[in-house]
């Protein structure tokens, strides 16, 4: 299988000086147990005297500490120069560098791209710009260097106005002769936007984008008739078509309307124009053909703030289908049975859904909130050989009700419950339709005196239970629960002017078993005990702040035999903590997260891991 993983292609006719908004300068190291990231992120603007000037980089190291290092760099680099010819004329200069490699990644884990780009931006008026660019490129995939000519163009239409409508439209293309590999890139997009003197308005979006890109299979090798070595050469073209459109409407001033409907259609394509000739396990051309189509309407009522009501519903299709094509001098049952694979990967998904929404301010102090939704979802799948065909039923439901005491407390009782169902259409899979029902009920409690006191309380009762439908059919198949119950106080404390104390406490209690639901039965399987106390003290002036305290994590795992529950495991890790955020009055910072972090669990060596981030910048 061919892994593109790190690729980037930079379209040859970004202009990167428009992303620039500030020059900064980032540099983080962070350190979690075996793994170390480097990151350096850097930009700069400079426009004086004609000139503009903007670059930007970045770069990621990775280190993992294992029996063999994982090492993976990821580097990218853009320069922009333009200088000011004329009201409506400017000369463009374009560098862009992508370097990746890692040491663990099979197939293409080793690539170099370098670009050096020279053309014109031309703006005859405000709204209009079209910007040629021709250069040169070095891509370097796995040590295998290819360079040639790039060339590529941009055009603009920003805002163009007649009658009520305005035109928001890109036009891009890009390409790169990289004998013997070639890539090229082309881009279109329009919007236009329609308004009408009742307030309403219609939005038509149209969209085109095809890329061809070539990879080298260096599994395989090819000797041509000089005896020279190469690597076969796979082929990926991508087309994508779509157009949507938006109207809406606001009949009254508390009542708004909107229509949506969008059509896509993607066709992915790969060839091989320099083949492999192993004709064992041959690289077939394949295509990838997909459909979608989606329709939506959003009505909502809003009465002055009291109240709100809002309604959605989408109904959506997408076709997925594969085809291989046949290949000189490979045995018709190979083919066929390629053939076969991919038509098993044929598929078609239908889906319908609504939500409802309700908000009512009861009185000035009491708010009501409601929502339901519902999912229909069809996958169909052509192939007999595919049993995955399968119907699915979502609903959600869910309440809350908050009220205010008085201005410093607050409390809100909210609960919610999930069901799904998945039917299986083929009696060989059938074994496999389950439901899954999820209850929740959380009340909640928030006090606030002013920046001298806040204690946010929370406790969430949690059920989940799945349950297969034909489990007396199939006693391999258990129904399993899971219920949970969870209790969490934040507290913060104003100790002096600039000293604060805040603490954070969890209890989180949690239990798997067995469930039969006919009878509704659970046999306890396992269960688990969870504690969390963190305590830290905060001392802050101006922009800065350190903290510094401590942090206990303890969790005691039990085993259910004979109908007792018996401690099985325990695990505990503890350590100091601390944190800095300094802020400088000329842009420059420094963020410190550090932890040491003592663990401890049955059955296992101790084991101590010092833990930190550290993040220096500097906005110039």
């Amino acid at each position: 299988m061919l892994s593109t993983q790190g690729y980037a292609q930079t379209s040859l006719t970004d202009t990167t000086s428009s992303a620039f908004q500030s020059n900064n300068i980032d540099a983080t190291f962070d350190k979690n147990v075996n793994t170390y990231i480097w990151t350096f992120r850097g930009q700069f603007l400079l426009d004086t005297d004609g000139w503009r000037i903007s670059g930007a980089e970045r770069y990621t190291t990775t280190v993992i500490e294992a029996a063999q290092d994982r090492v993976k760099d990821d580097q990218q680099f853009n320069f922009n120069l333009e200088r000011r010819l004329s009201e409506s004329l400017d000369l463009v200069t374009q560098v862009n560098s992508f370097i990746f490699a890692d040491t663990r990644t099979s197939g293409l884990n080793k690539l170099q791209t370098n670009k050096l780009l020279g053309g014109v931006r031309w703006k005859p008026e405000q709204m209009f710009s079209l910007m040629p660019l021709v250069g040169y490129s070095f891509d370097n995939q796995q040590s295998i260097l290819d360079q040639g000519i790039a060339y590529g163009f941009n055009a603009t239409v920003d805002g163009w106005q007649f009658g009520d409508n305005s035109v928001f439209a890109t036009a891009e293309y890009s390409a790169e002769d990289l004998t013997p590999r070639r890539q090229d890139e082309q881009n279109l997009s329009a919007i236009v936007r329609s308004l009408f003197a009742d307030g309403s308005s219609n939005q038509a979006i149209l969209g085109y984008r095809s890329f061809t890109r070539d990879f080298y299979q260096l599994g395989d090798t090819i000797s041509n008739m000089n005896g020279i070595v190469t690597h076969p050469i796979e082929r990926r073209n991508e087309r994508l078509y779509s157009i949507e459109d938006q109207v809406a409407f606001q009949p009254y001033n508390d009542l708004g309307l909107s229509f949506s409907a969008n059509i896509t259609e993607r066709l992915i394509e790969r060839t091989h124009p320099r083949r492999s000739e192993n004709t064992i396990s041959p690289s077939f051309d394949n295509e990838i053909e997909e459909f979608q189509a989606r329709a939506g309407m959003h009505v909502m009522y809003e009465d002055y703030g009291n109240r709100r009501v809002e309604f959605k519903a989408t109904i959506s299709e997408r076709n997925e289908t594969h085809t291989v094509f046949d290949l000189d001098g490979v045995a018709e049952a190979t083919y066929e049975r390629q053939k076969k694979l991919e038509e098993q990967k044929n598929n078609s998904i239908s889906q319908t859904q609504l939500s409802v929404n309700y908000l009512q301010r009861v009185t000035e102090r009491d708010t009501f909130s409601l929502a339901f939704s519902s999912l229909k979802m069809q996958y169909d799948t052509p192939s007999d050989e595919n049993l995955d065909e399968r119907d699915e039923l979502f609903f959600l439901a869910g309440l809350r009700w908050m009220h205010r005491f008085n201005p410093y407390f607050t409390a809100s009782l909210s609960g919610d419950a999930t069901m799904r169902h998945t039917v299986y259409i083929y009696s060989e899979r059938s074994a496999n339709n389950t439901w899954n029902r999820i209850f929740r009920l959380t009340p909640k409690t928030s006090f606030h005196f002013g920046d001298r006191f806040s204690s946010i309380n929370t406790a969430e009762v949690l059920a989940n239970y799945t349950a297969y439908d034909f489990e007396s059919a199939f006693p391999e198949t258990r129904s399993f629960s899971f219920r949970q119950l969870t209790v969490t106080d934040s507290t913060t404390l104003l100790l002096g002017r600039n000293i604060s104390a805040t603490t954070h406490l969890q209890f989180r209690m949690y239990e798997r078993g067995e469930l039969k639901w006919s009878e509704f039965k659970i046999k306890p399987t396992s269960y688990f005990d969870e504690r969390t106390y963190v305590l830290f003290l905060t001392y802050g002036r101006g922009y800065s702040t350190v903290s510094t305290g401590v942090r206990y994590f303890e969790q005691t795992r039990f085993s259910y035999q004979g109908g007792e529950k018996k401690e099985t495991n325990a695990l505990r890790s503890y350590g100091p903590i601390c944190t800095v955020s300094l802020r400088a009055e000329n842009g420059m910072g420094m963020d410190l997260d550090a932890w040491y972090q003592i663990t401890e669990a049955t059955g296992s060596e101790n084991r101590a891991d010092p833990n930190v981030t550290i993040r220096v910048y500097w906005n110039l």
